[in-house]
């Protein structure tokens, strides 16, 4: 520009001023001032370098369709910080933006490229130069100079020069202020996503101290930032870190590593965490420390360490029970199986496993039990059934498994639990007690056979109705008597002994010698004690009328004794007795012992009326006795 007396270009000294001005204006942007300290330094030093009246900086508004002037020299009072111009043709500057290059106006009087705006019409403005601030593709403003007297304006080479050096300057500090902003939100972003992670999340310095930590530290019982500077060793503490140690070596060897640890945290006593450390790289490629990333999983490992315990103990029920649980998965194919289940059937679970288990069952049981498990899984239904499976023993076992099946949240099949429950006992008892209901109901015909047989011999023998029923309620509670000595000792053989004491026991009186018995212990099937019972019965009876429990000397000797073929020979004596006769007509008794016994036990019987007392000889074949 001209000098203030309009004499053409600045003399050499005054280009070196403008060399000054640069390099002081450089320093104080490497010194780090405030922006605004900056930019009013940056036109106050415009005015000086090139004696002009009017310089201003304008900043593109952020939506970029104007400009506000940030700072400025010459200009009316409130204009700086206020005064927007177009940033189109509207203006010099916004003309300088659409050029994407300086813009020098000699004359605004004949500048037809533009209009002038009317920043630069209020006060007179008839020529100036205006440089972009920043990259042309992406301006951060316009700085411009301007004079109000034609005879001052003139902008040579150097001069356009001196205002670029000064709006580079102002953009490399505006570029690097930004970068810094920018690496501060960065951050400040981080901080904020680290401090609203739930876990502890740090930096820590190769010599193992903090360089920052995240809120979550505030577990530790101080405030994080009075952690920062201090060593890990000493706020996790010594067995914590000598477990980490080791770790902490492979992150240095340029490893990311994950582990287990116990950590003593605050006031909260031991927390079991999971560490993962993973190195941190400085520019030249070194590992100067390490990223740490901690989580609480104390709550975790608890309920792990439920589960375990609770599986054991699921496991240990399980076992406990006969042939126990299993599962299977959505094809019906064995997942578990109890230990007592295989062991019952001796193979491995590998062996069970896939349908292994059906070789255990009969052959045409295996087919049909296969395809109705299949059918019952393809419908999704319950599955309850007996099986017979062969024991490892060789032994035959009764199961009943009832099972159901488990789905997901989704409703999918996730497969079967079922139960095996022995019921071997049981079906045992079934069929046992199948057989002594046979056995029951033949017992009971045979009964009542019997009773209708007593009351045809009793009526054949009766004179009248009294006699008939005396002689038929005797003979029944004989019976009856048998029956119940049955029914205690369990429907099992019975002692000839004791079936004998139970008949005589009425008979026995004041002296204990009326009669003895004498034999071996042998043992009587149901069926010859009843017919037994009804014919000592008879014996018994006919001793009291008219035999050895009649009168006062007579005395009773049952013996019996097993003969070379092992038939029961049993003798009933009567004794102290005389004038003893045979009757002249075949009472009850003797059809009894004639007919019942020999008809019904295949028995000889001999019947000797001696004149001391009757002699009846009774002979059983030994397939109706048990020697004892």
């Amino acid at each position: 520009m001209k000098d203030q007396d309009g004499r053409g270009a600045l003399p050499a000294p005054q280009r070196e001023v403008q060399h000054r001005l640069v390099a002081d204006l450089g320093k104080l942007a490497l010194a780090g001032c405030p922006l605004d300290a900056l930019l009013d330094r940056a036109v106050v030093d415009l005015a000086e370098g090139l004696n002009a009246r009017y310089v201003k900086l304008l900043e593109l508004t952020p939506d970029r369709s104007e400009m506000t002037v940030r700072a400025g020299v010459g200009w009316h009072p409130g204009i700086v910080g206020t005064a927007r111009v177009p940033s189109d043709e509207g203006s010099q500057a916004g003309f300088t933006l659409l050029q994407e290059d300086t813009v020098v106006v000699h004359d605004f009087a004949e500048e037809r490229r533009f209009l002038p705006p009317r920043l630069l019409s209020e006060h007179g403005i008839v020529c100036g130069a205006s440089v972009i601030v920043g990259p042309v593709t992406n301006p951060w403003g316009v700085l411009g100079v301007h004079e109000s007297e034609l005879g001052r304006c003139g902008f040579d080479d150097s001069d356009i020069d001196f205002i670029r050096s000064v709006a580079n300057i102002l953009w490399l500090f505006i570029r690097n202020l930004r970068s810094v902003e920018e690496a501060e939100r960065e951050r400040q972003a981080l901080r904020s996503f680290a401090d609203a992670m739930p876990i502890l999340f740090s930096v820590v310095d190769r010599e193992g101290r903090y360089e920052f930590v995240n809120r979550a530290y505030r577990q530790f019982g101080e405030a994080p930032g009075r952690l920062v500077g201090r060593k890990v060793s000493e706020v996790i503490g010594p067995e914590a870190w000598r477990r980490a140690q080791a770790q902490t070596r492979r992150v240095f060897e340029g490893r990311v590593v994950s582990f287990e640890n116990r950590v003593v945290i605050g006031s909260g006593g031991e927390r079991d965490v999971l560490a993962t450390f993973a190195p941190r790289r400085s520019p030249g490629g070194g590992i100067d420390g390490y990223y740490g990333a901690v989580v609480d999983i104390t709550d975790q490992k608890r309920r792990q360490r439920e589960i375990l315990e609770r599986n054991q103990q699921y496991r240990a029920i399980a076992d406990s029970i006969p042939y126990g649980i299993w599962t299977c998965d959505p094809g019906g194919r064995l997942t578990y199986v109890s230990d007592s289940f295989l062991d019952l059937v001796g193979m491995t679970f590998e062996e069970a496993a896939d349908f292994g288990w059906l070789s255990k069952l009969l052959p045409e049981e295996a087919e049909r039990t296969r395809a109705a498990w299949e059918d019952c899984v393809a419908r999704r239904g319950h599955w309850e059934r007996e099986h017979r499976f062969s024991g490892g023993d060789g032994g035959s076992y009764d199961i009943l498994a009832i099972a159901r099946p488990v789905f997901d949240d989704e409703g999918a099949l996730f497969g079967y639990v079922g139960l095996n429950l022995d019921i071997t006992e049981r079906k045992r008892r079934e069929e046992t007690l199948a057989l002594v209901s046979a056995e029951l109901d033949h017992r009971v015909k045979n009964v009542f056979s019997l009773v209708l047989t007593i009351a045809r011999q009793a009526s054949r023998s009766a004179t009248d109705v009294e006699t008939f029923r005396e002689g038929f309620e005797g003979r029944l509670r004989a019976l009856s008597s048998a029956h119940q000595m049955i029914a205690e000792n369990q429907w099992q053989d019975m002692s000839l002994g004791r079936l004998l004491e139970a008949e005589l026991a009425p008979y026995r009186g004041a002296r204990r010698t009326r009669w003895t018995l004498e034999g071996p212990e042998l043992k009587l099937p149901v069926r010859s004690v009843q017919l037994l019972a009804l014919a000592i019965h008879e014996l018994a009876t006919n001793a009291a009328k008219y035999g050895a429990f009649s009168g006062a000397e007579g005395t009773l000797s049952v013996r019996w004794s097993l003969t070379g073929d092992g038939a029961l020979d049993l003798l009933w004596q009567e004794s102290g007795l005389g004038g003893v006769r045979a009757p002249a007509s075949t009472g009850f008794g003797s059809r009894v012992l004639k007919q019942v016994l020999v008809m019904q036990l295949g028995a000889e019987v001999s019947v000797d009326f001696r004149d001391e007392g009757l002699a009846v000889r009774i002979v059983l074949p030994r397939e109706e006795i048990h020697e004892a």
